[in-house]
């Protein structure tokens, strides 16, 4: 309808020096429409590790969810997260476009060797799926 609207933007950098360096938040989920491991990334590990748990929208097989955003697990998070100190506790596979058919059990099912181990699992991802050059 040619409606427009401000919306004021606020980067993870600046919200956790607002709460200052010895208040420690528990849990961030996010959803960002590709710009996840951006905002993470962009945190100092210090700052990050003030934060034990992360529930984040992640993407598989070099897929690029939207033009300019870098958030591919094997490729992005799991380099990052693991340089940080963190490790993989759960993985759920939501959407794929070729297995979109799968009812939840299947879904877990296929999820279940990434958390066992996502180092081997990213291995087998890298080799099937190159990054062009």
């Amino acid at each position: 309808d040619g409606d427009q609207f401000v919306v004021p933007v606020l980067s993870l950098r600046s919200i956790y020096a607002s709460l200052g360096p010895d208040i420690h938040v528990p849990y961030i989920k996010t959803d960002m429409q590709g710009a996840d491991y951006a905002a993470i990334s962009s945190l100092p590990v210090d700052v990050l590790r003030r934060t034990p748990f992360l529930l984040t929208e992640v993407w598989l097989e070099n897929v690029q969810s939207y033009v300019g955003f870098r958030n591919d697990f094997c490729r992005d998070w799991l380099p990052f997260m693991t340089a940080a100190g963190y490790s993989l506790q759960f993985m759920r596979l939501i959407y794929r476009e070729h297995d979109n058919d799968l009812d939840q059990t299947q879904r877990d099912a296929w999820s279940a060797p990434w958390a066992a181990d996502p180092h081997a699992r990213c291995a087998e991802d890298l080799a099937l799926y190159p990054t062009p050059t």
